[in-house]
């Protein structure tokens, strides 16, 4: 009996602690709006770890956005994360959020729009698109993996990677190792890609490609959202960035290109489109591109003049 209740009381103390230690570093800013820990610190793990990025970044915006909300917003996947709301406001002199969540998809888009629009009245919408993700396929729910830490914070002490996610935090406070724009581990992450570029074509190309099929479903939520907006007076706009080059072969190769064709038609009939995309608009210098889908941030910012200015 003694030795049950001394098991316990240990197993009780460790929880408390590692509760403890969760509430107090407060990784995603669930229970404070700021901390010690400066938020370009907490930053560091969910930008530069994939297995973190998608549900790290959707935590944190969703939170973030929910104290927070704004009139203007930016929404898509890792692409549109290279847009800069600083270059923007400067332009439009219009502050956005960048609400864009890497690894989302257009379940992600759908679900992302009208849990802003719930909290405020939008007025300008930029809804980033590729021909990747508009595939029913690509059906899982990114959203509703981090909404019971959101509503229900007391359940970030029952998760493993709360603790591990809080002592990198820590650490990076410690290091002082801020992520900034362009820095080296883009070069590295591109000198990596193009180092094992046959693997990249058959795993972001032939794989993601062969797995197609027409998402009559994102179609239908994607024509609900232009249509509220129509109503409600939201400007939304689209935008298709381009991928590279060897991406289009791709799928003129397996002889795709009908599909893609029927993807911008399905855009350009929602709202304003600025499609990059296009033959005359697409990027032709492979060495502007980090892998098959994302371009440097120099050029996503030349691209952001272009469209805004």
């Amino acid at each position: 009996m003694k030795k049950l209740f001394l098991r316990i009381s240990v197993f009780g103390t460790l929880f408390v602690l590692n509760a403890l230690f969760i509430y107090s570093i407060d990784a995603y800013n669930i229970f404070f709006d700021s901390n010690f820990i400066e938020n370009d610190y907490k930053k560091v793990y969910m930008t530069i770890s994939n297995e973190v990025m998608p549900r790290g970044n959707a935590l944190w915006n969703l939170n973030e956005y929910a104290k927070h909300p704004y009139q203007n917003i930016i929404i898509g996947d890792s692409r549109a994360m290279g847009f800069d709301t600083d270059i923007l406001k400067e332009i439009t002199n219009i502050e956005y959020y960048n609400f864009a969540i890497p690894g989302g998809n257009l379940k992600t888009i759908h679900d992302v729009f009208w849990f802003a629009n719930e909290r405020i009245q939008l007025k300008n919408v930029v809804i980033q698109v590729g021909f990747s993700t508009y595939n029913k396929k690509i059906n899982y729910d990114l959203i509703k993996s981090v909404n019971p830490y959101l509503y229900h914070p007391y359940k970030m002490f029952f998760k493993n990677w709360f603790i591990f996610d809080s002592f990198k935090a820590l650490q990076y406070k410690i290091l002082n190792e801020p992520v900034e724009r362009d820095t080296s581990d883009n070069l590295k992450l591109q000198n990596e890609n193009f180092a094992n570029w046959d693997q990249l074509l058959q795993k972001q190309g032939y794989k993601v490609l062969s797995n197609y099929e027409y998402p009559d479903n994102y179609y239908a939520a994607l024509k609900e959202i232009s249509e509220y907006c129509k109503q409600n007076n939201i400007n939304l706009q689209f935008v298709i960035l381009p991928c590279h080059p060897d991406y289009y072969r791709i799928i003129e190769e397996m002889e795709m290109s009908n599909y893609r064709e029927r993807f911008i038609r399905d855009i350009n009939e929602m709202g304003k489109t600025f499609d990059y995309s296009s033959t005359e608009n697409r990027i032709t210098n492979k060495m502007s591109f980090i892998d098959l889908y994302h371009i440097k941030h120099s050029i996503i910012d030349s691209l952001t003049y272009k469209i805004w200015k």
